[in-house]
């Protein structure tokens, strides 16, 4: 068997800052890996290896510029001008606008947590549950009776 060789990436610190480089564009461990040609793998063990490393790869990840700024523009957008939807109607094209409203709601609820954070709390609790004599008596029903032979 062969001798084991350690990654470049744990072994050349050129390595390290060009993949931290590719890893702060991409915003992804996968995409930075493939950019860099490295094995996703091998970075994720890396990182539970070396702290230094880890540290370095969450800072990157916290500070993904470009990527994060292209997401949420995305996001943006689809929130605020909708998106195409297409089907096939009888036999034609349909094509209408949707707008995605849960995806607004989330980054209302982010961007302003006082007005819109918490939406779970103003919503309407659920009734409380009834017992089967009270669910007769709301919809009027009668109970069933069964005549037993004596």
């Amino acid at each position: 068997m062969g001798q084991f060789e350690p990654s470049l990436l744990a072994t050349d610190a050129a390595e390290r800052t060009r993949f931290l480089a590719a890893l702060k564009s991409t915003g992804t461990i996968r995409a930075a890996a493939q950019a860099t040609g490295h094995n996703r793998t091998t970075v994720l063990r890396l990182r539970r290896r070396d702290e230094a490393f880890d540290k370095a790869c969450a800072a990157a990840l916290g500070t993904a510029g470009a990527a994060t700024a292209a997401l949420e523009a995305a996001m943006l957008a689809r929130a605020t001008h909708g998106f195409d939807r297409t089907r096939i109607v009888a036999g034609k094209a349909v094509t209408w606008r949707e707008f995605d409203n849960k995806l607004a709601m989330f980054m209302l609820a982010k961007l302003k947590p006082e007005t819109f954070g918490d939406v779970a709390a103003t919503t309407a609790a659920p009734p409380p549950a009834m017992t089967r004599a009270e669910f007769i008596a709301a919809i009027g029903m009668r109970p069933k009776t069964i005549d037993l032979p004596e």
